[in-house]
C-alpha cells in the first residue's frame, strides 16, 4: 500500500471507538513535524512549541481563550435489533452517509455486512452493477471491486499474452511450410513470390515479437489497456429487476432505487461492549412492541447465544464461553487493538494493529480456559496452527483465568438486585477484574530454521 492511500484510509478511519468528542478550542496552533536523524528539527520543534505555550497561558490568563475537551453523551444511541436466534442487526439507511452502522465501521469496525467480506457495501456494488450509477471512479470502487478488477485485468492480460504466443506459433508453422516448398519448387517465378511471402511474414514476426515484448509488463498492459469491471450484459435478469423500487408515488430521481437487503451483524461481544462500556446502543429484541433491554437481560441473550438453550442466571458458573471471550475482547479493545471474528482461521478472534482496510491481522487468538478441563489434543493445536502459518500470521493462546463459582454468583446477585446505574457499572468492572489473562505465542519448532 502507497503512503497517500494509507495516510487517505487513516484519516476516514482515525477513531478507534464510536465516541464523540466536543472541542471547545478557540486556540489553534500546528506543531512542525519532527525527524527524528535531524537535530535541526528538534530545535525548530522546541522553539515553536514553547512559543506557542506562552501565547496560550497568556490567552488562558486574560480569559481570551478556552481550551477544553469532553465525550459527547448526548448524541443518539445506535439502536440494535436482536432476532430470535439471538442475531444483532444494525440497519443501513439507503441516502445516509453517516448511517448508524457506517458509523460502527468506521469508528472502531465493529461489525460485518452480512452480503459483503467486512464492510457493508452491497448497496453501492449493486448499484454499479445493475448501472443504476455510472459515474463513478476506480477510487469509489469497494474492496471486493477493486479485486474483482484487478482478476479481470489479469485474465485479460492473459488471454491477449496467449492470443499473441498463438499468432507466433502460426507465424512460425508458415514460415516453415515456405522453407519446405522452397526445396521443392522448379521455376524462377515460384521462389520469386515464396521470397517475398517469406520475408512479409518475417516483419509480421518481428512486429508482433515486439508488440509481445512490450505487453510482457503488466503494470504497461494495465495503463494502455482499460478494463471496465461493469460490462453492459443487454436486459436485467428477473432477479435483478426484482431489487429495484419501481413505486410511482416515487419521484422520477428515486424511481430506480434498489432495496436495501443487507444489514450489519454484530458479534455477541460486540453488542455486549458497546452498551457495557461505551453506552453507545439500545438493543431492542426484534418482535414489536417490546421494551429496550437492560445490561443484565442482554447478558443473559448473548450467554444464550453461544448455546441451544437458555441457561437460567443462578446456573452460570463463569467459564461460559461467552464470558471468556468476552473479558478477552475487552481486554485488547482496551489497549487499542482492533478485535474482529476469527472463524475464517478456525480461531475465536483476530488481532489487528489499525483495522481490515489498512492492514492484514498480526495474531489470531484461540480463548482457552485455564483450568486443564477440556483441553485440546497436540494434533489439534498442531494443526491450527499449520493452518495459521499458511496466512503468515501468528497463533496466540489466550488463556483465562476464571474466578469460582461462589464468587461470581455473589456478584451476579448484587448486580440483580442493584438498581443505581452508576453503581452496577462499578460491579459489572469488578467482576471483568476477576478474570485474569495471560497470552503464549505458539510457533512451530523447525529444525532447519531454528538451529540456535
Amino acid at each position: 500500500m502507497s503512503k497517500f492511500n494509507k495516510k487517505r484510509l487513516l484519516s476516514i478511519y482515525k477513531n478507534p471507538l464510536p465516541i464523540d468528542l466536543i472541542y471547545d478550542n478557540d486556540i489553534t496552533f500546528v506543531i512542525p513535524q519532527v525527524v527524528a536523524h535531524n537535530p535541526v528539527s528538534w530545535i525548530f520543534f522546541a522553539s515553536s512549541y514553547l512559543k506557542n505555550c506562552l501565547e496560550i497561558s497568556g490567552q488562558l490568563i486574560n480569559n481570551t481563550g478556552k481550551v477544553h475537551q469532553s465525550i459527547d453523551n448526548s448524541s443518539q444511541k445506535i439502536v440494535v435489533k436482536v432476532s430470535d436466534h439471538d442475531v444483532f442487526k444494525v440497519e443501513i439507511e439507503i441516502g445516509t452517509p453517516e448511517s448508524d452502522a457506517i458509523k460502527l465501521w468506521k469508528n472502531g469496525f465493529f461489525g460485518k455486512g452480512i452480503l459483503s467480506r467486512s464492510e457493508p457495501t452491497w448497496y453501492e456494488r449493486t448499484e454499479r452493477r445493475l448501472h443504476l450509477k455510472d459515474q463513478y471512479s476506480e477510487k469509489d470502487l469497494t474492496s471486493e471491486e477493486i479485486t474483482a478488477l484487478r482478476r479481470n485485468e489479469r485474465k485479460k492480460f492473459k488471454q491477449l499474452r496467449e492470443s499473441y504466443e498463438n499468432q507466433q506459433l502460426e507465424l512460425e508453422r508458415q514460415i516453415s511450410a515456405i522453407i519446405d516448398r522452397q526445396k521443392i519448387v522448379s521455376t524462377k517465378k515460384e521462389m520469386l513470390e515464396m521470397e517475398n511471402d517469406l520475408k512479409r511474414i518475417q516483419r509480421e514476426l518481428e512486429d508482433l515479437k515486439l508488440l509481445s515484448q512490450q505487453n510482457q509488463d503488466f503494470r504497461a498492459f494495465q495503463s494502455s489497456h482499460k478494463v471496465k469491471l461493469y460490462e453492459y450484459a443487454g436486459p436485467l435478469r428477473p432477479d435483478d429487476n426484482a431489487l429495484i423500487i419501481n413505486d410511482p408515488t416515487i419521484s422520477d430521481k428515486d424511481k430506480r432505487k434498489l432495496m436495501q437487503l443487507e444489514y450489519l451483524q454484530l458479534m455477541p461481544v460486540e453488542a455486549f461492549f458497546l452498551q457495557l462500556a461505551l453506552d453507545k446502543v439500545k438493543v431492542f429484541p426484534e418482535t414489536t412492541g417490546s421494551n429496550e433491554l437492560s445490561t443484565l437481560e442482554l447478558f443473559q441473550r448473548c450467554v444464550d447465544s453461544y448455546y441451544s438453550s437458555t441457561t437460567p442466571m443462578s446456573r452460570l458458573a463463569g467459564n461460559e464461553k461467552f464470558l471468556l471471550d468476552y473479558a478477552v475482547y475487552h481486554h485488547y479493545r482496551s489497549h487499542g487493538w482492533c478485535v474482529r471474528s476469527g472463524v475464517k482461521f478456525g480461531v475465536d478472534f483476530l488481532l489487528y494493529e489499525k483495522g481490515p482496510p489498512i492492514s492484514h491481522a498480526q495474531y489470531c487468538l484461540h480463548v482457552v480456559e485455564n483450568s486443564g478441563k477440556n483441553m485440546e489434543d497436540f494434533v489439534e493445536y498442531s494443526s491450527l496452527n499449520r493452518v495459521i502459518g499458511g496466512v503468515r500470521k501468528t497463533l496466540v493462546f489466550v488463556c483465562v483465568d476464571v474466578p469460582s463459582v461462589s464468587t461470581f454468583q455473589k456478584i451476579m446477585e448484587k448486580i440483580a438486585i442493584e438498581k443505581d446505574i452508576t453503581e452496577q457499572q462499578k460491579l459489572w468492572k469488578k467482576l471483568l477484574n476477576q478474570y485474569n489473562i495471560t497470552e503464549m505465542v505458539y510457533r512451530r519448532w523447525v529444525p532447519s530454521r531454528n538451529r540456535d
